[in-house]
């Protein structure tokens, strides 16, 4: 290696992946600057911060060394002598190794040195019969991030090439993060291996070598070392947009790109303000956006800010700030980041007009070497909050709670959390009942679900909010508030003395008073400077930190005038315009006790869940006022009223936006709609509605309808419902969703109902979550029966009913056990098995002594389809067993032997009937019978996507004391929708937030089964899961693949399933397609290549159609060569609807056609066709970097790929086999998706070699297409869709 090549360690590079920043790593390798003094001044308030995090990392290290067995300190020790003489067992310790020459090859040689590295611990485990080393680092964090994966994941990159002079020894593939309070994470990297090896070998090379690196000035860059020096240097660029989101950053550096005149914020608003450009109305609308562009002056307010040099209101209607309060409470408060607790806070009760009660105002801290500690602090914390809310409640203010920052609102709501879960004699229980209600009224997140504990005898304390439903935020924090809608000319991001200079002291120049007061103390109330006060100062510390609370709270009380009235000089004193709310009356919020812990987490889990869904569909409106050039309501044209019934009115509209697809709206008899003018006045009626207090009723409103969508025809709309709004006298209407929900309540009013039971009258539910191995496995009364019968018997009657042996196997264990989890893989016959075992069983009860007992047995499932589904299956069986009766709580079912009956009829109705009766019904369903109908057996079917909490309803309609329970699913495929993220809690919680099936699946010591562990069961989970062998629907190759996933005993019972297309048609065709559509192979993979999408601006919109050209022309031929006679179920499935619309509008022809089906995955759950073309053709992963989660999910990936019986066709690009986004590699949820395509390659890849068939190439002059050496085919298109066309008819 030459002299003088610059260096840089392997953590230093893992900074590029926590800031996303090439110039960093410049910044890295190069000399550092010398810093100016004012820089220097500047760094030095966060050196103690620096400091403390670092200490607190090593304290947590060294914890975590000590807590080991067999640990070898490498301190001053070589690795080579370590190495040599490993044991499995040990763990070293801080062992050194230098980066050998090898490692480095010609693109990077010569560029850069990487430094010494000394991973944190290496454990010698036993592996795959190997003695291996694993890499695992311990950080101090609360999450773990990409760039913790990258850094380890790196050791074991360059370990790989150290260990080679070591052949005893190899590197294990999995890696951990160890953080507090938490088990050693593991890690798979196979994938973010080869990543990493092309970061070092391509991406860090060009990153030091480019002249021009990409970055932009942001929020994140606060805890960077160069903050400084790069603020300087954001000045006059891009970067001058304050808080750009790195979804924004990337849009605009996609833009920017391809332009030579974009240089700053000017060049953007030149750009929206000119109509003449060819700059599309998507990038426009995006640069609006971005800038927050005003119509009305044609300018950006941040050029109107760097005009005057001065703070301007950007107008944007918002609905998280209030128009008008009674009373403000602020709150401050400051960590330690060592201990991860606050040292000192203020709070101070203003009235509306800024006047301070001073009974409500207080500030407490304790000196760093006091002994007042943590508790004693926050005990008078929670007793000054306490009495403001009491106050609040008392006078029954419209009040709001207001902190300035997003970290001041954690360390509340950390420091709450950790009073109210501390499990020691420090914390009285009145300080964690008070700590608890505090926490309830300030904040309305998932993590306060941890603030009750997870043993048998804790009592879960939760906010009761059935009829107290906030629709406006309660606690305020102002930086967001001034970020969204106060324009100020600063590169990056807005620091304290930004706000205070361009908007405080400018808008309250009038009152100086206020202004003087505050000026001598602006630079020393900032957060990182209370702290180093607090670390500096000694005796005096006490005062000082209790001062520098209050001046901060009257410092953000000034910004708070400065706001209302800058907002006041913008909008002509109509306030009202801009904030749409008035917070309602302060009430302090109860708390609900729940003697089981399980339950009161169930009854926060569907709030919580009902709130979000209900915020996300009013989040629709908001932002179709607050963003008026993005529509997402449903404009429409009145055109008359057709006719009356029963009292409502029928109207005509017609769909006047364009890019609304009529297609995706649903007819219901439900009233889920509102119908406003098309109007800012209407639109704030739509937003001013109370979805939740209205969720189960159909309220009569002046201003808007409530209606159902009667009927679609194209662009035609009916509409039904009361319309007391003038139609006639408004020119447009808007339609919207609203949150409507019948069912939250029953299942709020069951927990409720468990919970106030006895000892005397047990839940079922409860003892099956607590515990479902030993509940499961107990013997009932009928199993004790069934004993008396001989085995010869049952085996025959099985024989009988045409059983194969997996369904024997089943059937025969079900006879021992309360509880069964019947694991069906896709095409395993589940519908069929449970028809037949309940119909089996019920000819197996005369043999029973007790045969004048009526004998229930309740089915149910997620959705109606598959309730009614298995009814009717029942309903063809009873040939073998016809003497019990059927009853469905679902109307309009096939079956002339099914009765149906409504649920609050049924108890009354089955009576009537002599001999052992079958039920069917949703779990809403079953919670009108939950009094009055104990079943025996209650099966559930779709169990891997029912919730717990609504499951919960089904199985309290069990017979407590005899009761058995069957649950059918497949936990690979699609589980239940959650809304939500939740905290973790401890590993042997059950998984009471996920599907029913998946929770009651426990190993054989009862330990939990996480979703974590799923893959590396080895498809054994616990001896209450039985799996279904027999794969009913694929051929022998479809299904040799999907045995990677569900074992080799998943046998094809029709392996010589094969495509029947027309031989003399196929040979004609192109090559290419010829090679698609074979039925020779079962699996067929094909790679859409298109050079100029990639760096696309229109990536979305031109990927979906460059990809639904590929599935047009496989398509329409594919029905040119199908014969005739063969009715063969052509199946195009694609995770996005965007892509499902884009088909559907190529394949008009054929959209009529019965044997072709166009969905999303979501949809097609539980069905199949002879052939499936799944599109996973997406050419920007980054640009598609929210919804990567989405897309990269194994389970949607299984489910899009096993509907296939004959031929599956997999469409997709090199940008989803390789992304360049690291999260994809390193997310370990995400990864399981990109492997499982990498699953999908190497299959067809292994085939082809067995087949060892020549490759197929068209040789066509206008558009290449060739099928690589290796079985993959290449699509590859120029862009010109003429051409395609042009070929196409040649």
């Amino acid at each position: 290696m030459s002299q003088g090549v610059p260096s840089i360690s392997i953590s230093d590079l893992s900074k590029y992946y926590q800031f996303n920043c090439e110039k960093l790593v410049q910044k890295i390798v190069s000399k550092k600057p010398k810093s100016t003094n004012e820089n220097e001044n500047k760094k030095n308030k966060t050196d103690n911060l620096i400091e403390a995090s670092k200490k607190r990392g090593n304290e947590f290290e060294l914890e975590i060394k000590n807590k080991l067995n067999n640990v070898v300190d490498c301190q001053y020790k070589s690795y080579k002598d370590l190495l040599r003489n490993v044991h499995v067992g040990q763990t070293f310790y801080q062992m050194k190794f230098d980066v050998p020459e090898n490692v480095y090859n010609a693109n990077i040689k010569d560029i850069i040195k990487l430094k010494s590295f000394i991973p944190d611990f290496i454990e010698v485990i036993r592996e795959d019969g190997e003695t291996k080393l694993m890499v695992w680092d311990v950080k101090s964090s609360k999450s773990t991030r990409i760039s913790h994966q990258f850094q380890a994941a790196s050791y074991v990159y360059l370990l790989k090439y150290i260990i080679q002079d070591f052949p005893a020894l190899s590197i294990s593939h999995t890696i951990g993060i160890r953080l507090p309070h938490l088990p050693l994470q593991t890690f798979n990297i196979d994938l973010l291996l080869q990543r990493i090896d092309k970061f070092f070998r391509k991406d860090l090379p060009k990153i030091i070598r480019t002249k021009e690196p990409f970055w932009y000035y942001n929020t994140r860059c606060r805890t960077c070392d160069f903050v400084h020096t790069c603020r300087e240097d954001a000045k006059g660029s891009i970067s001058m947009i304050p808080h750009l989101s790195p979804e924004n950053a990337e849009s605009l550096r996609t833009f920017v790109s391809s332009r030579n005149d974009v240089v700053d914020i000017e060049d953007l608003t030149k750009i929206v303000v000119n109509e003449d450009n060819d700059v599309k109305k998507s990038d426009k609308l995006m640069i609006k956006q971005i800038i927050k562009y005003d119509k009305k002056s044609k300018r950006s307010p941040y050029l109107r800010a760097k005009k005057t040099k001065r703070a301007q209101f950007v107008g944007l209607p918002v609905a998280n700030f209030p128009q008008k309060t009674d009373h403000n409470l602020l709150i401050t408060m400051s960590l330690d980041p060592f201990l991860s607790h606050p040292f000192g806070w203020g709070i101070c009760l203003f009235t509306g007009d800024g006047e301070i009660l001073q009974k409500y105002r207080r500030a407490e801290s304790f000196s760093k070497e006091s002994q007042k500690k943590f508790v004693p602090l926050m005990d008078e914390f929670v007793t000054m909050l306490t009495k403001c809310f009491e106050y609040l409640s008392q006078v029954k203010s419209r009040a709001c709670i207001f902190v300035y920052s997003e970290r001041e609102k954690t360390t509340i709501q950390d420091a709450l959390l950790e009073i109210i879960t501390t499990d020691d004699n420090t914390v009285s229980c009145t300080l964690q009942h008070a700590a608890t209600r505090c926490l309830f009224n300030l904040f309305e997140d998932s993590s306060l679900i941890t603030a009750s504990g997870s043993k048998d005898d804790n009592i879960m304390e939760i906010p009761d909010s059935r009829n107290e439903w906030r629709e406006f935020p309660r606690l305020i924090i102002l930086e967001h508030a001034i970020k969204e809608n106060i324009a100020i000319y600063v590169p990056g991001f807005y620091r304290f003395i930004d706000i205070w200079q361009q908007l405080v002291k400018p808008t309250l120049s009038n009152d100086q008073e206020l202004l003087n007061s505050l000026e001598q103390h602006i630079t020393k109330i900032d957060l990182e400077n209370i702290y180093t006060s607090w670390v500096s100062e000694q005796s005096s510390a006490q005062q000082k930190i209790q001062e520098a609370h209050l001046l901060r709270i009257k410092f953000v009380n000034a910004v708070m005038k400065a706001y209302y009235k800058l907002l006041k000089e913008s909008t002509d004193n109509d306030i009202a315009s801009i904030l749409i709310f008035t917070p309602p009356i302060f009430t302090f919020t109860e708390i609900k006790s729940f003697n089981n812990h399980y339950l009161g987490k169930l009854y926060f889990f569907k709030q919580y869940e009902a709130i979000t869904e209900c915020m996300r569909i009013r989040s629709k409106r908001i932002k179709d006022f607050t963003q008026d050039e993005s529509i997402r309501g449903v404009q429409l044209r009145y055109e008359r009223f057709i006719n009356k019934v029963n009292n409502e009115w029928i109207v005509k509209f017609t769909i006047i936006n364009n890019e609304k697809d009529a297609s995706l709206l649903e007819p219901s008899s439900f009233k889920t709609f509102i119908l406003v003018e098309d109007s800012p006045k209407g639109l704030r009626e739509a937003i001013k509605f109370s979805d939740m207090e209205y969720r189960n009723k159909n309220p009569s409103v002046l201003s808007l309808a409530i209606v159902c969508l009667e009927k679609v025809e194209n662009r035609t709309i009916y509409l039904k419902g009361t319309f007391k709004m003038d139609l006639t006298k408004i020119t447009n209407c808007r339609l919207y969703k609203r949150y409507f929900d019948f069912n939250l309540n029953k299942v709020l009013t069951t927990f409720a109902e468990i919970d106030e039971r006895n000892d005397d009258n047990k839940s079922v539910s409860m003892d099956l979550l607590k515990d479902p191995n030993a509940w499961g496995s107990g013997s009932s009364i009928e199993e004790r029966q069934f004993k008396k019968i001989k085995s010869t018997t049952s085996t025959s009657s099985l024989e009988t009913f045409c059983m194969s042996p997996s369904q024997k196997e089943i059937s025969e264990d079900l006879l021992k056990k309360r509880l069964q989890i019947v694991w069906g893989p896709p095409g395993s016959g589940k519908t069929q098995f449970l028809a037949l075992f309940i119909t089996w069983y019920l000819s197996m009860l005369p043999k029973l002594t007790d045969t004048n007992r009526k004998y229930v047995i309740g089915v149910t499932a997620f959705t109606k389809e598959a309730i009614a589904n298995l009814l009717e299956r029942i309903s063809c069986t009873r040939k073998y067993y016809n003497r019990f009766t059927i009853f469905s709580m679902i109307e309009n079912m096939k079956g002339d032997d099914i009765k149906v009956c409504k649920g609050e009829d049924l108890s009354k109705k089955i009576a009537r009937y002599k001999g052992p009766v079958v039920i069917g019904g949703t779990v809403w369903d079953w919670y009108k019978l939950r009094k009055t109908v104990k079943c025996d057996i209650m099966m559930i079917d779709e169990g891997s996507q029912l919730l717990v909490s609504d499951a919960i309803l089904a199985i309290e309609c069990l017979n407590p004391r005899t009761g058995k329970l069957i649950v059918a699913g497949d936990h690979m495929q699609l589980g239940p929708i959650i809304k939500n993220s939740y905290p973790k809690f401890p590993y042997d919680h059950p998984l009471i937030f996920g599907s029913i099936q998946q929770c009651l699946m426990r190993r054989k010591d009862g330990s939990i089964m996480h979703e974590e562990d799923l893959k590396e069961q080895k498809y054994d989970f616990g001896h209450l899961t039985t799996q279904l062998k027999e794969n009913w629907r694929m051929n022998e190759e479809l299904n040799k693949f999907f045995q990677k996933i569900y074992g080799k005993n998943y046998i094809s019972k029709n392996p010589n399933l094969k495509l029947a297309l027309n031989d003399n048609k196929l040979s004609q065709v192109n090559p290419l397609i010829r090679k698609i559509l074979s039925p020779d192979s079962a699996i067929t993979l094909v790679i859409i290549k298109n050079s100029e999408l990639v760096n696309s601006d229109t990536i979305l919109s031109d990927q979906t159609k460059t990809e639904a050209e590929v599935v047009k022309q496989i398509t329409s031929s594919y029905f040119k060569l199908t014969k005739v006679k063969e009715k063969q179920k052509l199946l195009i499935v694609t995770p996005f609807r965007r892509q499902r619309l884009e088909i559907k509008s190529r394949l008009e022809h054929y959209i009529k056609n019965e044997n072709l089906q166009i969905n999303t995955v979501d949809k097609i759950q539980g069905q199949e066709a002879d052939i499936v073309i799944a599109c996973f053709g997406f050419f920007n992963i980054n640009k598609t970097s929210k919804e990567s989660k989405f897309l990269f999910e194994m389970n949607r990936w299984n489910v899009a790929l096993s509907r296939a019986k004959s031929k599956l066709i997999v469409i997709t690009t090199d940008e989803m086999l390789d992304p360049d986004d690291i999260e994809i590699f390193a997310n370990k949820k995400i990864s399981e998706g990109l492997e499982f395509l990498h699953m999908v390659k190497k299959h067809v890849q292994d085939v082809h070699d067995l087949q060892e068939k020549d490759p197929v190439v068209d040789n066509s002059k206008r558009k290449r297409r060739r099928v690589d050496d290796n079985g993959v085919i290449e699509w590859i298109v120029n862009g010109r869709e003429k051409r395609q066309k042009e070929m196409n008819q040649k």
